[in-house]
């Protein structure tokens, strides 16, 4: 029995093929053993896209947010030059120290037969290589403040490096909430001019204070920015210097002085659009 030994190091698809004829002339036909496959380079070439535009880009403290209304489709994608990416993993992680009512997911695995196969790239010279892409997608639901990152898997098992999207992503479909807080001495009927014991928004009264009046707003938002509260008063904007954050709830206040007739409103849309 004589044994030879080949080493195959390159990456690249191979098929070999032996022939033998010994000293005799007794010839063995050439033969396929094997075809197979040498593939030490991990996946490349991953890119992060969501289908849908942002509502509103920005960046705060130097750092890029995208807002979006749910469904978010993300669209996922990456090369491998020779065995062929097998799967995706993706993972959509919640930012530290924001809302509870935001909901990731982690190690989601998009398998063989879920991926879309192209050459890439799409048209290339006689004398260039094509290689095979793959595209995937899933989508992300409100609520959901944070990135998405994720990596490939070819064939051969190797994993490629993490692809993270630097860009915070904050999917939300809830509107916020409102409430306007007043404590006047006495409620008067704008029309009658007589006493009420209370009243709701938008009722036609006329609230007295003896002193400055304080008005209070609270507002139920996971994603606030106080920026974005518009509080007018006689038309003219006034913000409450020092909003107060318990959980996802805002609380503000503004002091009217002097006596005189006063018009409060306020308004609020989150960056949503919500």
């Amino acid at each position: 029995t004589h044994t030879a030994t080949i080493d195959f190091d390159i990456d690249a698809q191979y098929s070999v093929v032996m022939g033998y004829e010994d000293l005799a002339g007794n010839v063995v036909h050439e033969k396929i053993i094997e075809n197979f496959g040498i593939d030490k380079v991990k996946p490349s070439e991953l890119k992060i896209e969501y289908a849908e535009k942002s509502v509103l880009d920005v960046i705060l403290e130097g750092i890029s947010f995208g807002f979006y209304q749910a469904p978010v489709k993300v669209i996922l994608s990456a090369i491998d030059e020779t065995s062929g990416v097998d799967f995706l993993t993706y993972s959509y992680t919640v930012s530290d120290s924001v809302s509870k009512v935001n909901k990731g997911k982690k190690d989601v695995v998009i398998s063989a037969d879920e991926l879309t196969r192209s050459k890439y790239p799409a048209e290339v010279a006689e004398d260039k290589v094509q290689y095979e892409k793959v595209t995937a997608t899933f989508e992300m639901p409100a609520q959901f403040r944070g990135n998405v990152s994720f990596f490939a898997t070819d064939r051969a098992g190797n994993p490629s490096d993490i692809k993270k999207d630097d860009k915070v992503i904050v999917v939300d479909n809830i509107a916020p909430t409102r409430v306007v807080k007043y404590s006047p001495e006495r409620i008067f009927d704008a029309k009658t001019l007589t006493d009420v014991s209370s009243f709701e928004e938008n009722d036609n009264v006329i609230l007295y204070y003896k002193k400055s009046a304080v008005i209070t707003f609270v507002i139920d938002e996971a994603n606030f920015y106080p920026e974005d509260v518009v509080i007018k008063v006689n038309d003219v904007e006034r913000s409450p210097s020092n909003w107060k954050q318990n959980g996802d709830v805002w609380i503000g206040t503004i002091t009217i002085s002097g006596d005189g007739d006063y018009v409060v409103t306020m308004s609020y849309t989150d960056r949503s659009t919500n």
